[in-house]
């Protein structure tokens, strides 16, 4: 970084693909000492959080609303941390209160379910948002998905997991105990539990629920947009991270699709941090630009 800032002083460096062990600490070790900033953590949660910002107004609420609505991040990587971060930020800045109150919203899966303080070898970067014993009834450490969906009826699903179809993670977990010969059987348990967890969406609090699948590429996304529409409803917001149709939903209607890629967010970063002359990329930068 040094080398780069001395030969090339007005530089404005992007990280990219840094495994989540090294992506965060990289980001604070260089954020203030350099003009950078990491695509992965912080363009990604621009570009959520402008998603996020975006379903409240579709639901034709104000946006000091976006402290009530109920997210669930699924996905504990440097992205799904980067959006958590970015989003609790925002709400305790609407609210001008701290960010332990704006939390209590927000609630993290990784494959190991519902991430609480009861975690065993808890990640120190997920830890800040890990749920404490007892403050949902009715679920516990390690929840399913589909349980926590279910029990929080959350207004927001979100998906970083980088793991293709998860939101279809009863099918998953049943298939494989069924032999391959026995393709009807599989395929009849597949039909029946198809997309537990966006039907689950039905039950949201919202009258407009939010799904997004940002992973990508296309064999990564947590769910389609054909998925998103069928199972949990054509009321819905859905947004992802690799390029799907719209959807044709009968009598005249279109499921509108929402690409939230950070491609859309990362070359406004550099291009504002050049023309602005700022030394430094902020988190008040990144709420800017996705507000």
């Amino acid at each position: 970084m040094e080398a780069v800032f001395t030969r090339w002083p007005k530089a404005i460096v992007q990280f990219e693909d840094f495994q989540m062990k090294w992506a965060f600490e990289t980001l604070e070790r260089y954020r203030k000492k350099f003009c950078m900033f990491n695509d992965d953590i912080q363009g990604t949660a621009g570009v959520a959080l402008a998603g996020l910002l975006g379903t409240v107004r579709a639901q034709g609420r104000p946006l000091s609303d976006f402290v009530k609505q109920k997210i669930v991040v699924v996905g504990a990587g440097s992205a799904g941390l980067g959006v958590l971060s970015t989003a609790v930020q925002a709400a305790a800045r609407i609210t001008g209160n701290d960010e332990t109150a704006a939390k209590k919203q927000f609630f993290l899966l990784d494959k190991d379910g519902l991430v609480t303080k009861e975690r065993k070898n808890l990640d120190p970067a997920a830890a800040p948002f890990a749920k404490h014993p007892g403050e949902i009834e009715g679920l516990r450490e390690g929840a399913t998905l589909t349980e926590v969906v279910r029990k929080i009826k959350p207004h927001v699903l979100l998906g970083l997991s980088g793991v293709g179809g998860i939101f279809n993670e009863e099918v998953g977990s049943l298939l494989p105990a069924f032999p391959l010969s026995c393709n009807f059987v599989s395929l009849k348990i597949f039909i029946v539990l198809l997309k537990a967890v966006l039907k689950a969406m039905r039950e949201s609090e919202s009258t407009k629920p939010a799904i997004f699948a940002m992973s990508n590429p296309t064999m990564n996304a947590e769910c389609t947009a054909a998925e998103a529409f069928k199972h949990a409803g054509d009321n819905i917001v859905f947004a992802s991270g690799s390029p799907f149709e719209n959807v044709d939903l009968g009598n005249g209607k279109i499921g509108y699709v929402n690409q939230a890629n950070n491609m859309y967010l990362f070359p406004g970063i550099g291009l504002g941090t050049l023309y602005s002359g700022a030394r430094f990329i902020s988190d008040s930068m990144l709420q800017a630009a996705a507000e």
